[in-house]
């Protein structure tokens, strides 16, 4: 795996909680090959999940050591219009944000939410199911 990958939310919670499965095999593969890319809108979603303070700095320590994609206002904005095109459905406002900055930064995602299917133009690693 050579391309960089943005983790969704419900891919960590995959690898973490249940620790098995497909998703979970193709996470460890981007982390085996140093692929796997943080951004802030997961990192929040993930120590907010945390059940306390221990879990909280555990999860910290793992994303500190990854790549990190700033937002910018022109991120906002193109995640505003890509939102647009899909008006009437319901996709939530930051994951419109993830999708962008995997498009600006030339990122796959690994993700669980089908609503990322909308996105034509995002790249998604495929996970099969058995």
């Amino acid at each position: 795996m050579t391309n960089k990958v943005m983790v969704d939310t419900s891919a960590w919670i995959e690898y973490f909680r249940r620790g098995e499965g497909a998703m979970v095999e193709l996470l460890r593969a981007a982390i085996d090959a140093d692929a796997v890319v943080c951004c802030g809108v997961v990192l929040t979603e993930m120590l907010r999940g945390a059940f306390d303070a221990m879990e909280r700095a555990a999860l910290g320590r793992v994303f500190d050591a990854l790549p990190y994609v700033e937002a910018t206002r022109e991120d906002w904005e193109a995640a505003g219009d890509l939102l647009a095109q899909h008006r009437g459905r319901k996709i939530p406002v930051l994951d419109g944000l993830i999708a962008q900055l995997c498009l600006r930064h030339d990122l796959a995602l690994l993700s669980a939410d089908k609503h990322f299917d909308l996105f034509k133009k995002l790249r998604r690693l495929p996970v099969r199911t058995v």
